[in-house]
């Protein structure tokens, strides 16, 4: 007997009728051939499907994962969805609560789970830059399956939004923090010109302190890279920086500010790296101990510290204005 085309690629067992019923013999022989079907099936890999054979590289989907999270969806993560709806134009009540649990993740440095909801949300918005953005950090920050790799990872999510000609701050920001850790890993001079040119473009866009303060450091580390008159011009253009993004800081931190306690974090934490630069050690303190004071996730202030503790390294081999070494 053949079946019709359209199930002709499908496996098919086939009974026998007898009318009014089926035989008890024929029930049992069929009962014994498919529980034998799906003890053969259970055995099988996971990538049992044809698709995976011929895309290597394709992972199936994670749904038992992707139901439980939404399934553990908190009323805050509900809240959470509901204010990024707006942000990254999310109308679909799944994608809604997939993000924030995804946010929720992030915040929790739990970048793993957020790497799988953030996956999951992408196929049904897969050019939302909002969600590459998201991804693209998740990935990186997860640090799997090693530091570089997940760099790298987090770079083919980007390169969707073509950072190389984006006015989108977010993708120059995230552009430029990747390149960035490149650079600490490989040392590439590459890597080190193209995130000074992201925060730069980024910080001449948008005026904000985040761009502007990663911006300066770089310049310190390119001066002490370089001598004479290179080193001495990107030294003074870093402190010139970093005064800017002080008074942005001062600005969005004056009475009557609206700014949420993790954005408050970041001006605080800022201004403490601003002040490092700057050589002004206690108001730095100052600054660090208020943001602490907002009890901000145990990730964020590991990455205050981290980056504090590389600037003042990076300024104690520094280089006078005049382009010598300076003493620590």
């Amino acid at each position: 007997m053949t079946f019709p085309f359209d199930v002709s690629h499908l496996a098919v067992r086939k009974y026998q009728h007898l009318g009014e019923g089926i035989d008890f013999g024929e029930v049992i022989r069929m009962k014994g051939e498919l529980t034998e079907a799906i003890q053969t099936i259970l055995k099988k890999p996971t990538k049992d499907s044809p698709v995976y054979t011929f895309f290597s590289d394709l992972d199936p989907p994670s749904r038992k994962k992707i139901e439980m999270a939404v399934a553990q969806s908190s009323p805050q993560a509900v809240t959470a969805a509901s204010m990024d709806r707006s942000a990254a134009g999310l109308s679909n009540p799944t994608m809604s609560v997939l993000m924030g649990q995804a946010n929720t993740a992030i915040t929790d440095s739990d970048f793993e789970k957020a790497k799988i909801l953030l996956t999951a949300v992408r196929t049904m918005a897969p050019k939302d830059p909002y969600i590459l953005q998201r991804l693209a950090l998740a990935t990186y920050k997860s640090k799997s399956p090693n530091p570089l790799q997940a760099l790298k990872d987090a770079s083919v999510f980007l390169a969707e939004l073509v950072p190389e000609v984006s006015t989108d701050t977010e993708t120059l920001g995230l552009w430029g923090a990747i390149h960035k850790r490149v650079w600490d890993l490989t040392k590439n001079i590459e890597n080190l010109n193209t995130s000074l040119f992201a925060y730069e473009k980024g910080f001449c866009l948008k005026n904000d302190y985040y761009n502007g303060i990663n911006l300066a450091f770089l310049y310190d580390l390119r001066a002490s890279l370089s001598t004479g008159t290179e080193a001495a011009a990107d030294i003074v253009i870093a402190q010139r920086t970093r005064k800017r993004v002080l008074t942005i800081c001062e600005t969005l931190l004056s009475p009557g500010s609206t700014l949420r306690p993790e954005e408050k974090y970041w001006a605080f934490a800022t201004m403490a790296e601003a002040y490092t630069g700057l050589r002004e050690a206690a108001k730095a303190q100052e600054f660090l101990a208020l943001g602490k004071s907002l009890d901000p996730p145990a990730w964020m202030i590991e990455i205050t510290e981290e980056q504090l503790a590389s600037l003042r390294t990076l300024l104690s081999i520094g280089k006078n204005s005049d382009g010598r070494l300076s003493s620590p």
